[in-house]
């Protein structure tokens, strides 16, 4: 085939251009270097017949749009169909997903797809979203996880957990006898949804649970007026590796909610939990005594209790970090050994009875 018909068969005008190095010119038959300068998206021929062909041209068509900025062809917005979009596969439509989520046109990109019907096709859970929120928000829920993603960092996981960490919000949506509207553990209800929409797009498994984690903490207190005792406890559930991560969710949230914010210490905070991470115990293998230790110390045979008696002695060490010492841990561990031996004797007596 010669290159007039290869260049005819491609998507859009922007790509259907081709250099001539014996002639030293551009072979440019549908107008390519016009739109590049038009800032335009338009199809080569109808966009109808383009989209037939593959449908995923539609999400590429806007994926366009948002990584560089330009104008889509009003033939373009009309065809764009959802029935289309649901013969392609979901692996596809997630590698497009993903170069829309990374641009700095996001917002717009999916506020379209969502107008157009594709939302619903892929990511119904966040396609759902356009309700309103309580008297302290003046967006939607939607136009509100738009501006967190919009305002958080390019980072995959980062972007996708502001655009999913209230979808939850429709499904827990109550209004009390004043009159307030409320969404109680949305943030439950929306790890949820957001694993499984991950899932169900064949992101992996890993980001799609770290996601669902951010989701799920999203509604921690985390700002520089937060206790040690509360900080530690939030680091030790989300892991120090996420941490970070859930603060810059959590910034982007606030940002994108209330207009009046209270100031913040940003950098300070920052530094502040980095010195936590390095020098708190915040997991059982930073407690000053180990399993076999209690076993030995205390007679135990190897267990259950031993597990819970760890957990019991993290969790007194995250409130007061000064109790991790040996001999601390090991007074403590006794007593709540025999504690756990008493309540054990009990349910054994009340068995019989």
């Amino acid at each position: 085939a010669d290159i007039q018909t290869d260049l005819a068969r491609r998507d859009f005008t922007i790509n259907a251009m081709a250099y001539d190095p014996l002639d030293n010119c551009l072979i440019d038959p549908f107008g390519g270097q016009q739109d590049l300068r038009d800032r335009l998206i338009r199809t080569v021929g109808g966009a109808s017949r383009r989209f037939a062909e593959d449908a995923l041209r539609m999400l590429r068509a806007v994926r366009f749009m948002a990584e560089l900025g330009f104008t889509l062809d009003p033939g373009i917005v009309q065809e764009l169909q959802p029935e289309m979009l649901g013969r392609i596969s979901m692996e596809r439509i997630r590698e497009e997903f993903s170069k829309i989520v990374l641009s700095d046109g996001l917002a717009d990109a999916i506020r379209l797809l969502r107008e157009r019907g594709l939302l619903a096709v892929f990511l119904p859970a966040l396609a759902a979203t356009d309700i309103p929120q309580n008297r302290y928000h003046k967006l939607t829920v939607f136009e509100h996880c738009l501006k967190a993603a919009e305002l958080i960092r390019p980072d995959l996981t980062l972007r996708l957990a502001a655009l999913l960490h209230d979808t939850g919000k429709p499904h827990t949506r109550s209004i009390s006898p004043d009159g307030q509207v409320h969404f109680y553990r949305h943030e439950a209800a929306g790890a949820e949804l957001a694993q499984a929409a991950l899932l169900n797009l064949k992101y992996p498994k890993n980001l799609a649970r770290r996601v669902a984690l951010l989701i799920t903490q999203h509604m921690s207190d985390l700002n520089d007026q937060t206790s040690d005792k509360s900080l530690r406890r939030t680091i030790q559930r989300v892991g120090a590796d996420n941490i970070f991560l859930l603060l810059d969710l959590r910034i982007a949230d606030r940002a994108a909610g209330k207009a009046l914010q209270k100031p913040f210490d940003e950098v300070g905070f920052r530094k502040r939990i980095a010195n936590m991470v390095q020098q708190a115990p915040l997991s059982l293998d930073r407690l000053a005594v180990n399993g076999d230790q209690i076993m030995k110390a205390l007679g135990l045979p190897r267990g259950p209790l031993v597990g819970e008696i760890l957990e019991q002695l993290l969790d007194r060490v995250l409130a007061d970090p000064e109790l991790n010492t040996e001999k601390a841990l090991l007074a403590m561990a006794r007593t709540i050994a025999e504690r756990g031996a008493m309540e054990h004797g009990a349910s054994d007596c009340g068995a019989q009875d």
